[in-house]
């Protein structure tokens, strides 16, 4: 997607300043020109995220987050882009609605009244529950399971109407026409055509709210044993239950002053949490974390605690989940649930205190993943041992914590009974054998870094590229000379071609705001190498032209030498097939091809050719 010069992400983009904005979330210390912290996207201990008020863009070297004021506002707060659009532009003094473009507009217009749509739904079934007769189960099952007035109140909970069309002709006497609820999930359509009924009839409603606290969409709890026993909104263009969690709303404030979010799998065991002043409990309605929700969550917090139900689903669960945020860069740990069946039940029984107390003590993950392992019972013979290190030893190797492994190791030892010296040779058996294959892949793939840095042709690449997006006569230059397959990695033609599509013919002034262009590049891949590129830093001479002149032929005489190589590599290959096939024809191409490229090598090597 591109834009004109005078669109209004361009207006925002230079009039915000993009360091007060990020300031307002992340403690920014000054290094150089830039500005670094600690990311506040995932958990990290040393600061690699970066802000340069230059380039107007930010850059997190760990997690690859990047791009400009509007990018960060929607990551940071969960935001459309119109949402941070409008905000920024209400910041700026910016009128909205006269510059946004008309597709940009009816989406925006579309979104809102998708809002308001679920607000009026969500205020309709809360008038319910406290007026409608109908109600009284619904309000007799809440007291039953213990929830207050105010947990009522405060989490908006409702109850569809019985009736089959009452919910319908509110919400059309509002202003929406039927096809419209059926879109949102409102209503459902008949079948053979003959109209429409509600969606949710007779059922206990828990309005689900994005971290704005706008209602989404819906879940509904039967309360006569009807199937499903939850029965949840269907996902549509503004709604999917995978990128939403119950409660982030109340509950964001507790999480950020705690560095810790507590994740339960139930609408009332978050609750019941909520109830018993266990304010930064979240939950993920009954389904397995997925990654939309755990990117949501560590944007908020170091720290995940689960306290999935006390059963063998929600122990297999918490080992999925466990693992997933530990290999996002998260710290996790697991709650043991003694005596009670989920979170809601041991509230219940047991107070917010004894909770707490629960949560404070939750286990190690590599500890939960051990007692998971040995509850099978499966360890008493010597075969059974060798089961369980083999099936922890993944689990081990992926903790950066020798605290942590220090404990498994003797926790293991004493649950096996088998000497801890005895466990860290099994160990390393399993990391030599891991590393002879680590070797037998290298011989399969291209590896273009030696120790971990980028090779001559990478930094020559990367340097030739920031000089053509920062001057239109040097893009130009290049161009016309070698062509955009000068360039050898896929992603830095990509960038390339990105940027053509926007430059402006025949204009040699300033080269496109870098900020600008990297709202223009959908693909997530090219936008971070674009992203990184512009933030590791500038080591180019451009202020004379013959300082410019010589960079530039150092850089091409690097990538066309790398080139020459590869393909007097790949050629010599070609040779030796041609020989043993008899082809003398193909021998003599091969072997023109190769005399020529090491000719131009030789020349490009002696400075004889430059620009």
């Amino acid at each position: 997607m591109t834009f004109a010069k005078d669109d209004l992400v361009t207006e925002i983009i230079e009039r915000v300043d993009i360091v007060e904005v990020i300031s307002e979330h992340v403690v920014l210390g000054k290094r150089g020109k830039d500005y670094w912290g600690r990311c506040p996207f995932h958990a990290e201990n040393t600061p690699s995220f970066s802000v340069s008020a230059e380039k107007k863009l930010f850059y997190c070297f760990g997690c690859q987050a990047g791009g400009n004021v509007i990018t960060f506002l929607k990551l940071k707060e969960n935001l459309s882009f119109g949402e941070a659009v409008n905000r920024l532009a209400e910041r700026a003094g910016i009128e909205r609605r006269s510059q946004e473009h008309p597709a940009r507009q009816r989406q925006r217009s579309e979104r809102e009244r998708f809002f308001k749509l679920n607000e009026l739904a969500a205020r309709f079934f809360a008038q319910n529950l406290i007026n409608d007769p109908d109600a009284e189960k619904a309000r007799r099952y809440l007291e039953q399971r213990g929830v207050n007035e105010t947990s009522i109140k405060g989490f908006n909970l409702g109850y569809a109407p019985r009736s089959w069309d009452k919910t319908l002709n509110y919400l059309v006497r509002q202003g929406y026409m039927p096809p419209e609820l059926e879109r949102y999930g409102l209503v459902s359509s008949r079948s053979g055509g003959g109209g429409y009924y509600d969606r949710f009839r007779g059922r206990l409603m828990f309005p689900i709210k994005n971290y704005s606290d706008q209602v989404v969409g819906f879940g509904a709890r039967s309360l006569d044993g009807e199937d499903p026993k939850y029965l949840n909104s269907p996902e549509s263009k503004f709604f999917e239950k995978g990128s939403h969690l119950y409660g982030l709303g109340a509950a964001r404030r507790s999480i950020g002053t705690a560095d810790q979010v507590v994740v339960v799998e139930g609408y009332l065991d978050a609750l019941s949490a909520h109830q018993f002043g266990v304010t930064n409990v979240v939950a993920t309605m009954g389904t397995a974390l997925t990654n939309a929700q755990l990117q949501l969550l560590l944007r908020y917090a170091a720290e995940v605690v689960l306290a999935f139900d006390n059963d063998e689903a929600g122990r297999n669960a918490a080992v999925r989940s466990a693992s997933l945020i530990r290999g996002s860069g998260g710290r996790v740990k697991i709650a043991s649930l003694a005596g009670c069946k989920d979170p809601d039940e041991y509230l219940q029984k047991n107070g917010g205190e004894a909770f707490q107390r629960v949560l404070a003590g939750a286990s190690d993950y590599l500890i939960f993943r051990l007692q998971t392992l040995l509850a099978r019972g499966e360890h008493q013979s010597s075969s059974g041992k060798l089961q369980v290190i083999d099936e922890f030893w993944n689990d081990y190797q992926s903790s950066e914590s020798e605290l942590e492994r220090q404990s498994a190791i003797q926790y293991l030892s004493q649950a096996l009974q088998v000497p801890e010296l005895t466990i860290r040779k099994e160990f390393q058996q399993r990391q030599r054998r891991r590393k002879i294959d680590a070797k037998l892949d290298n011989n399969t793939n291209i590896v273009h870094t030696k120790n971990g840095k980028l090779v001559a042709w990478e930094l020559a690449e990367r340097q030739l590229l920031r000089m053509m997006l920062r001057d239109k006569k040097v893009y130009r230059q290049v161009l016309d000379e070698y062509g955009i397959e000068v360039f050898i990695s896929p992603g830095m033609r990509a960038i390339l071609e990105a940027y053509a599509e926007v430059i402006s013919d025949g204009d040699d002034g300033k080269a496109v705001d870098p900020a600008w262009l990297a709202e223009t590049i959908e693909d997530d891949v090219v936008r971070q190498t674009y992203l990184k590129l512009h933030m590791e830093g500038e080591t180019i001479p451009l202020e004379k032209e013959a300082q410019r002149q010589k960079a530039l032929a150092d850089f091409l005489r690097t990538l066309v030498a790398e080139k020459h190589r590869s393909r007097i590599e790949q050629i010599d290959h070609e040779l030796i097939e041609a020989i043993r096939a008899g082809e003398q024809e193909k021998s003599r191409e091969l072997m023109s091809e190769k005399k020529a490229l090491e000719a131009e090598r030789k020349s490009w090597g002696r400075g004889e050719k430059r620009l």
